[in-house]
């Protein structure tokens, strides 16, 4: 069999390039499927009481978020990158103190009777729904951050932790999941995750926007990911092109590994020489400015040679 031939034939699945770069390892399988929501009706003399419960739930998932948020701040002073974190949390608890949702779930309770955990699933799913139909990718995007609000408060009403448990020893590996939250992507670092793998998000969702913070290669938006991957499998992950292969041969891993090796030559030069004058071959001074997605970024923008952010006419 010829390596053309034989590398057609590998377990190969495509997603969205979240953050540049490769990595080769071992997968760390992440279930972290949608939670089941109780669909029942309350009595009238209940509902003052069910109302409670949510409002409790609310505050503990708060105080909870807060906590994850005081952590990644004083870890940011080390590292400006989980700056970006810092700023999705901040959103993220802004969203938890909305009126509107609170609104929205008190009518679903007094009106029709449902109880708390149905009224925060309807009145979510209507949010996203308005998002998803606005025909904007970005804000269509958005409608996983009521998502993951809605989970958190879930979880707070049943009783349930949250967040992302790493092991502390053994090699690094290539996270997978179905999605991961803000409050999961805190944990994240170089030296214990080589790469990142998800089956929803878009290049604009915190988990693509964290992983080029950090510069953890990611791949995001592969479709039946936790289906054609099982923990502890070998990946490559091509962040350059937006592939996942998932027990790579011997001849794949021959043809890949030259081009990793040389797109962190390359990068490691950009780096080296990132704060040198910018200006073309024939000396013509340019300044370089960076596109960023949140405030945050700006200092990773900086410490990269740029020496503004956006677009300039």
């Amino acid at each position: 069999m010829s390596k053309s031939s034989e590398i057609s034939q590998l377990a190969k699945i495509e997603g969205i390039c979240g953050a540049a770069g490769f990595a080769i390892g071992r997968a760390l399988v992440i279930e972290s499927g949608r939670l089941g929501v109780i669909h029942r009706n309350v009595a009238p003399e209940k509902k003052d009481r069910e109302f409670a419960r949510f409002v409790k739930a609310t505050a503990d998932a708060t105080a909870e978020l807060r906590l994850v948020a005081q952590e990644v701040k004083s870890r940011s002073a080390q590292n400006s990158a989980l700056g970006v974190e810092l700023s999705i949390l901040d959103a993220y608890l802004m969203m938890l103190s909305d009126e509107t949702l609170r609104s929205a779930v008190e009518e679903q309770i007094r009106q029709e009777s449902h109880c708390a955990e149905w009224a925060l699933e309807l009145s979510v799913e209507a949010m996203c729904k308005v998002l998803r139909d606005s025909g904007n990718p970005y804000l269509a995007e958005r409608s996983h951050d009521f998502e993951f609000i809605r989970d958190r408060i879930l979880r707070a009403l049943t009783g349930q932790k949250s967040g992302l448990v790493l092991p502390k020893d053994g090699e690094p590996v290539i996270l997978v999941a179905h999605d991961l939250s803000p409050a999961e992507t805190a944990t994240l670092s170089k030296d214990r995750i080589l790469g990142v793998v998800t089956e929803v998000g878009t290049r604009t969702s915190h988990t693509a926007i964290l992983a080029r913070a950090l510069e953890i290669p990611a791949v995001v938006g592969v479709t039946g990911a936790l289906e054609s991957i099982g923990n502890g499998d070998q990946l490559v992950v091509d962040a350059l092109h937006g592939m996942v292969y998932v027990e790579p041969s011997a001849g794949l891993l021959e043809q890949l590994e030259p081009q990793a090796e040389r797109y962190y030559q390359v990068a490691r030069g950009l780096r080296e020489h990132r704060h040198e004058p910018t200006q073309t071959r024939d000396g013509v001074g340019l300044e370089l400015h960076a596109n960023i997605e949140l405030p945050a970024e700006a200092d990773i923008a900086l410490d990269h040679g740029a020496k503004g952010i956006g677009l300039r006419g």
